[in-house]
This record gives structure tokens, sequence and C-alpha cells, in this order.
């Protein structure tokens, strides 16, 4: 209300602010709801989470176009899951949350409610979140990652419950690796 204010916006402007493409739409709504909406998650951005070496560490990817794999090691076992910077959490299928359960690395005393997710074909779908614990990339080891379990066999996402961990992380598209930086 404060922003509307001070610009002395007119109805008609308010109007034209509902163009998501709109500077007033960007630099006044944008903040707004962004400064309502409580930080997603406490499991996001914590570099305490993360074990490993100091500084970065580059991990090979295996690439198809722009869509880029790497290994994960979680539970005792190898799985390669799509870099997803779109996607808020990891995901994955409720076959491998079972494994994932048996190897002790779900955390048990972390009750999660469920949350409705965006999907990429534009669909909502409500799905179990779960905090995993000893998800590895390369040398570093994260702790209290979110992951949404799906009752499909879907190819697994590394999303930003894990990638916001780092103060960085790029991908070199031409040297096919991912750089993640502590």
């Amino acid at each position: 209300v404060d922003a509307i204010l001070q610009r002395d916006l007119t109805i008609g402007d308010l109007q034209a602010a509902m163009n998501p493409n709109s500077p007033l739409f960007n630099e006044v709504f944008v903040p707004c709801v962004t400064n309502a909406i409580p930080a997603s998650s406490a499991y996001a951005s914590a570099p305490e989470d993360i074990t490993g070496p100091q500084g970065s560490a580059t991990v090979p990817v295996i690439s198809l176009g722009k869509v880029h794999k790497v290994k994960v090691h979680v539970g005792g076992t190898d799985q390669y899951f799509i870099i997803d910077s779109g996607a808020e959490d990891c995901i994955i299928s409720e076959a491998f949350l079972k494994e994932l359960q048996a190897a002790g690395a779900v955390d048990t005393t972390e009750h999660l409610t469920p949350r409705e997710y965006l999907m990429a074909d534009g669909s909502r779908a409500t799905y179990q979140r779960h905090v995993l614990n000893g998800v590895e990339v390369g040398p570093f080891k994260a702790d209290r990652v979110v992951a949404a379990s799906i009752d499909q066999n879907i190819q697994y996402l590394l999303g930003k419950s894990f990638l916001n961990k780092f103060k960085e992380w790029r991908i070199d598209e031409e040297g096919k690796t991912i750089t993640l930086r502590r």
C-alpha cells in the first residue's frame, strides 16, 4: 500500500500493473508479495548442513540438450537426478523413498506438511514432503534436504532444497560440469 501511495497510482495504473511483464508489476507487486510470503523452508539455505571440502568442487554432469543430470549418492545407492533450479524441492518416487527409509536416510522426526507444486506442464499437484540426510554430490554431503515423493515412476529432480544450501552453483555447458561452492 505504501508503494502505491508513494507512486500516487490511479485505478488505471493499477489495472495496467496487472501485466506481469510491466515495470510497475515487477517493481511494486512482486516485492510486496515476496515480503508477504514466509520463507519457503528453513532447510533451503543452510550452509551449515554441508560437509566436505571448503571452497568449491567441480562434478561431471551428463547433458542432453539443456537438461543436465548429476550422480547423487544417498541411502547407500547412486542415482542420477536432473538439476532443476526451478524446482523448489527435490523430487523422488515413492519406491525410492521406501528404499531411503529402509537405509535410514529419511529423518523420521521431521513431519513436513504436504505441499502443492506447479509442474512443468502447468498442472498442480500436492505431494508429501520428507527430510533427507546424507545427500552426496561429488565431495559434498548435505543434510536436511527436502524431497517430495510422487507415486509414479519419474526422473528424480535435484531442486533448490539442495542447490540453495550452497553460496553458488553453476553449470558449465561446454565442460559438462557443475561447480558447487560452499
